[in-house]
């Protein structure tokens, strides 16, 4: 664990802080880590009876990590990816998926999304905006995935990692429909470590993260923040360091936005209130 003193934040800029933090949070045994989610992931298979993992996959690390690590908890005959771009997917996301499905031979079917989620906003009265189509989207993958793992007796791999999911940074029965996240537990920065590990391609563990549901998406300007930022404030909470240490890591402005994203996105990780008589 990391002990902050006043010495060392006189001594150090912010951005060396922050380095020294992130640094600290992926200074993981990888090997352990990647046995511990295999034996998980094949446990939970055995125990409710299913035979196929189905993966959304985007060309983005988690889902690339999330693939891996099915394929060699399972074998790759036993794992399912479904790559299923819009027009606003790049061309580069579209050929780094098939050709990790291709690399990890695992099987994979391809098909757009854009005929069923442009039937369905045409039928609505309102003019949707791109955060609206964005989220439909995510809902109607989440449909695809799961219809495939209902005929395959399979179940939904999700993709999101620990840093999205504590700032609520997925669509509700979306991306955050699933039943199982084998890198939930995972800051953003640790699953990029655990690509590395695994020899994923640099051009997918490096590229920087969007969920590509509108034209020229990025997932930090949304946020407003960097991934570095919010793994260092998630880790140091947990580590117990106070507020006052967090921001002189973060940064005042930064830190009150995550603590913002995590108020915000928190009805997203409680179940759905049934309401007293």
């Amino acid at each position: 664990m990391l002990v902050f003193k006043k010495s060392c934040f006189r001594k150090q800029t912010m951005a060396g802080q922050l380095e020294k933090v992130v640094g600290e949070l992926a200074n993981l045994d990888y090997q352990k880590v990647e046995s511990n989610l295999k034996k998980c992931i094949a446990d939970f298979f055995k125990r409710t009876g299913r035979e196929k993992a189905i993966v959304g996959v985007s060309g983005g690390v988690d889902s690339a990590v999330a693939l891996a690590l099915c394929a060699r908890a399972l074998k790759p005959e036993n794992v399912l990816g479904l790559v299923m771009p819009t027009k606003h997917t790049p061309n580069q996301d579209l050929a780094d998926a098939k050709a990790l499905l291709k690399k990890l031979n695992c099987e994979y079917e391809l098909f757009s999304l854009d005929k069923i989620v442009d039937e369905m906003a045409s039928c609505w009265s309102m003019r949707p905006d791109k955060m609206v189509l964005g989220n439909l989207t995510a809902r109607v993958r989440m449909a695809h995935l799961y219809a495939h793992a209902n005929s395959l007796n399979g179940l939904v791999v999700g993709t999101g990692d620990r840093s999205e999911i504590s700032i609520g940074y997925f669509t509700k029965f979306g991306d955050g429909g699933c039943d199982l996240l084998p890198i939930g537990g995972l800051l953003k920065t640790q699953v990029r470590k655990l690509g590395e590990h695994l020899g994923l391609p640099t051009a997918i563990t490096a590229k920087p993260s969007s969920p590509a549901l509108w034209g020229d998406q990025s997932a930090e300007k949304e946020l407003e923040t960097t991934y570095e930022k919010v793994d260092a404030y998630l880790w140091m909470s947990e580590k117990g360091l106070s507020m006052d240490q967090i921001v002189k890591v973060a940064g005042k402005k930064d830190a009150a936005r995550i603590r913002q994203l995590i108020e915000y996105g928190s009805h997203k990780l409680e179940p759905v209130p049934i309401l007293p008589i």
